[in-house]
């Protein structure tokens, strides 16, 4: 049997992370029914359903029976496979998942039941139980079933149309494998870590990580507003936003003052809803089809709060640091957005309300811009 081990990385392995993949390698070369592995990593490939496509290919090229994905923010145990495998012969399953924690309050589980129109949460400590959704973190999937029963591309980051909502890769996945009668399991018994915050979201941590954001009674597409205000009445020149909100969009058009603006976004409908703030000084468009604009011009200023995967937000900040003068940076704890905050030289960080919002510059110390008494 040939399987593969596929892990969507950007820029690289956290440090917490290459320690259990080793021992995971280490552990899956001992198993008596894998003739060959291959370890697959496709590195800055985003979003996510084009990094799991080009592993997923790759995979079908190796003849690979299985495919395991471990997420380079998943900290899977060292017996993940043997004991997702162990489930997927007895049930006869297409795939077969990990428990871990989602990034956020309320920190649920990945796993998800449909009951009626509605995805239900599913909690549990131990065992191995019937699901019809779960992140792809840590999930072993049947290769051939897939290449027999789905259509390519197998995994896509589009509306869901059982759920009705706009989704990321996984729930369309599983959505393909349920309408094909395909059975999907969760197996409790194999419990990974979560990396994000600046923390390890783990069964240790869980609870206190919820108690901690209870507290949090404001919105959390707000909690920018304090630092993106501050940073438009420090800098000068043109505004750059990159990803259209009901909060940033107001305060970027009430400030302009003579200055101009572009706002972008990877979705028609945020800029739809935004429209009435279109007028002679502040255009809007999508980032794809702005990218030759944006790139050539110097910001004064750029706000970044887009996308559904974390990555793509700090890719999008590695590869055009060079655009703007001053970045306010949204959801700046997160994994891997807080390592490019920590590129720049000069850095604040609002912590007072989660998400975190950061201000960063090469050339400008912005740390003076909030000392007390400013």
């Amino acid at each position: 049997m040939n399987v593969a081990l596929i892990v969507p990385v950007v820029e690289s392995v956290p440090v917490h992370n290459i320690g259990p993949l080793l021992t995971l390698c280490a552990r899956m070369e001992k198993n008596p029914d894998i003739d060959n592995l291959f370890i697959i990593v496709p590195q800055n490939v985003v979003p996510h359903d084009a990094a799991r496509i080009a592993g997923f290919d790759d995979a079908i090229k190796l003849e690979c029976d299985l495919v395991l994905f471990i997420d380079d923010d998943t900290i899977p145990p060292f017996n993940a496979f043997d004991s997702l495998y162990r489930v997927l012969k007895e049930k006869k399953a297409v795939a077969v998942s990990g428990l871990y924690y989602r990034r956020g309050y309320p920190y649920t589980s990945v796993w998800s039941k449909k009951v009626g129109k509605k995805a239900y949460q599913v909690s549990v400590e131990y065992g191995v139980h019937k699901i019809h959704y779960s992140g792809l973190g840590c999930a072993l999937i049947d290769v051939n079933w897939v290449v027999k029963n789905l259509k390519k591309p197998y995994f896509e980051m589009e509306k869901s149309v059982e759920l009705g909502t706009k989704v990321t890769d996984d729930i369309t996945f599983f959505d393909k494998i349920r309408k094909k009668r395909g059975k999907v399991f969760g197996n409790a018994d194999v419990r990974c870590a979560h990396i994000g915050n600046r923390e390890i979201i783990d069964d240790g941590s869980v609870n206190q990580l919820r108690r901690s954001s209870v507290e949090a009674s404001y919105s959390p597409y707000s909690t920018h507003q304090k630092v993106l205000q501050k940073a438009l009445e420090k800098t000068k020149g043109n505004v750059l936003e990159v990803g259209v909100g009901r909060y940033s969009t107001p305060i970027i058009h009430k400030a302009l003052k003579g200055r101009q603006a572009l706002s972008l976004d990877t979705e028609t409908e945020w800029i739809e809803f935004c429209k009435e703030f279109k007028s002679k000084n502040h255009k809007f468009g999508l980032i794809e089809e702005q990218q030759e604009h944006f790139r050539k011009e110097k910001w004064g200023l750029v706000f970044v709060d887009f996308g559904h995967e974390f990555q793509e937000r700090a890719l999008f900040v590695s590869q055009f640091k060079d655009i703007g003068k001053v970045f306010v940076i949204h959801d700046s704890e997160e994994y891997p957005v807080y390592e490019v905050v920590e590129s720049f030289k000069y850095s604040y960080t609002d912590s007072q309300l989660r998400p975190f919002t950061s201000v960063c510059s090469d050339t400008i110390d912005v740390r003076k811009w909030f000392h007390e008494g400013d």
